[in-house]
């Protein structure tokens, strides 16, 4: 059975509140996480529009000419097409606030980059410090948003505790 106390230190370590949490399970974003959410939405966008005013530029002032256009007209656009598909997941996680639910066994793991944790068919980025607070093997219900693949929150879930079904906010 998992204590306030145990759930506490699981929050404050990974860095969410027991309100967050409570906003989780009902399949919502908190205010906070929207915000988020939106935070990063609006960086990768701005950024989008960084790369893409800069390649106009380039072409359209500079006007390159040998090698440097190849470079130009081949490396900018390929450049704005990857950022497009990468920041695509934040965008749409932050326009369609989908908290999404996983449950069962826990899995760690460190690689080059950080730490990602596995919970059943879900496996998200999380902060290197969740080994100190987290139990590998042991069944925990993970709270992320759809699209971004953003870690919201986490608890374990007790043997003999029925998951939590939401419906995602419309």
């Amino acid at each position: 059975m998992t204590t306030p106390a145990q759930l506490f230190q699981i929050a404050a370590t990974l860095q969410f509140t027991l309100e967050e949490l409570a906003f989780n399970r009902a399949g919502r974003l908190s205010p906070q996480q929207t915000w988020e959410a939106t935070k990063s939405a609006l960086f990768i966008g701005a950024l989008g529009l960084v790369v893409l005013g800069g390649l106009l530029v380039a072409v359209l002032v500079v006007r390159p000419a040998g090698f440097v256009r190849v470079i130009v007209y081949t490396v900018g656009p390929l450049s704005l097409a990857l950022l497009a598909f990468l920041s695509w997941g934040a965008i749409d996680g932050a326009v369609q606030r989908r908290v999404t639910a996983a449950e069962g066994a826990l899995d760690l793991r460190s690689n080059g980059r950080g730490t990602e944790v596995g919970v059943g068919q879900a496996h998200v980025p999380i902060s290197h410090k969740a080994s100190s607070v987290l139990t590998r093997g042991a069944r925990y219900r993970l709270y992320y948003l759809a699209g971004a693949n953003t870690f919201l929150s986490i608890e374990p879930v007790d043997e003999g505790v029925p998951a939590v079904e939401h419906e995602p906010p419309r």
